[in-house]
């Protein structure tokens, strides 16, 4: 059983009144203390009143939807650093698309499985109490004078602005790469959390080093998916392009190899191959920060955020795994051999976009012995 650390507090806002009262019930047996909201505005009254460790919300609520709610948290000095989850039966990239640009931490599918729910609250719960070990500061208990900045905050903005001008340089045109783990609600159903929760983890290790070895800074990790920025180095014009396109390369090497060790390690669960979907576009994005001091995260979005994240799913769509635009495809044109170029429609865009599927490295484009081992079939 997992255990309360120091007595946590914990917000609970949802209009389901049975599952308020079912969710309370079991926090309070383990010994969290548990406040609870009908809808998104006595919610907000609730976090400012109790200020809790974590929220737990709904997103389609009555007065205040969940995105709003998190929207005016986020908004606030006072409940912007709280860790909040969301707990929605809207099961499509899109819902969780919407609750991390509104601020989520994070997110879990209803019907809530007990152990699923558990895990994530210890894992933000771990997080915060790592926080206030190394001294971050946490939300008041008190909410300050709102109108107010604490030399604090002033210092920790300039700081953060000054790291992410220097590392993207502002407006300079990045190459941003989008992949998505396959089969990943198959693996959902057939691990324990604990399990999936360890491969996911030694999974993102090995990615995290495929992206940071091609320059490129790993931006975001949302549940199955992970999202990475690549800027050329010493102002070499288009060099991002192909460094974005190696990364890709390299990471479906390393998803094959580790599909490989995940079949050895679980010889009998008959688990869908381990495979990732990836798309790449190049353009210009706004890199912006999301929370204050230290607590703030880096991330980036616009267009060419949600163009990679499309080519991916049409990758799916096309049984293919790598799908590059035109756009990033052309600047690095002679490295790479390519497949089929088609023209095609991705949601929410209303202009078509030449996409490119990427088959491998081009015979004159020099691989690293360290790219070599982790390419072998």
């Amino acid at each position: 059983m997992l255990e309360s650390p120091e007595m946590a507090r914990i917000l609970l806002v949802d209009d389901d009144e049975l599952l308020l009262l079912t969710l309370k019930t079991l926090l309070q047996t383990i010994g969290y203390e548990v406040v609870t909201a009908c809808d998104g505005l006595q919610g907000l009254q609730a976090a400012l009143e109790h200020a809790p460790d974590l929220i737990l919300l709904d997103v389609r609520m009555p007065v205040l939807d969940g995105f709003g709610m998190l929207a005016a948290l986020r908004a606030n000095a006072a409940t912007r650093t709280i860790p909040c989850v969301v707990l929605t039966a809207l099961d499509d990239r899109e819902s969780l698309d919407n609750a991390l640009r509104h601020g989520a931490d994070g997110m879990l599918l209803k019907p809530v499985q007990t152990e699923a729910l558990l895990q994530a609250i210890a894992g933000r719960l771990e997080v915060l109490s790592a926080r206030k070990h190394v001294g971050v500061r946490a939300v008041p208990r008190t909410p300050p004078d709102l109108t107010e900045k604490s030399d604090e905050d002033e210092l920790n903005e300039v700081l953060l602005q000054s790291s992410v001008r220097a590392r993207f340089k502002e407006s300079r045109e990045v190459s941003v790469l989008f992949s998505d783990i396959r089969n990943f609600s198959r693996l959902s159903e057939m691990l324990p959390a604990s399990d999936l929760a360890e491969v996911l983890q030694q999974y993102y290790e090995r990615a995290g080093k495929v992206m940071q070895h091609h320059g490129g800074m790993l931006v975001r990790i949302i549940g199955d998916a992970l999202l990475a920025a690549f800027e050329s180095p010493r102002n070499i014009s288009g060099e991002h392009a192909g460094q974005a396109i190696r990364a890709g390369l390299l990471l479906q090497a390393t998803a094959r190899d580790y599909a490989r060790e995940l079949e050895l390690r679980y010889p009998r669960r008959d688990l869908p191959p381990f495979a990732v979907g990836t798309g790449i576009h190049t353009g210009e994005v706004m890199v912006c920060s999301m929370g204050p001091g230290q607590t703030s995260e880096v991330t980036v979005i616009g267009d060419t955020v949600n163009v990679a994240a499309r080519l991916e799913a049409r990758s799916k769509e096309h049984g293919c795994t790598l799908v590059a635009s035109a756009a990033t495809a052309n600047i690095a044109s002679g490295r790479f051999m390519y497949g089929r170029r088609e023209h095609v429609t991705l949601k929410g865009r209303s202009a078509p976009i030449e996409a490119v599927m990427v088959l491998g490295f081009s015979p004159r484009e020099r691989v690293e012995p360290a790219e070599i081992v982790a390419l072998r079939a």
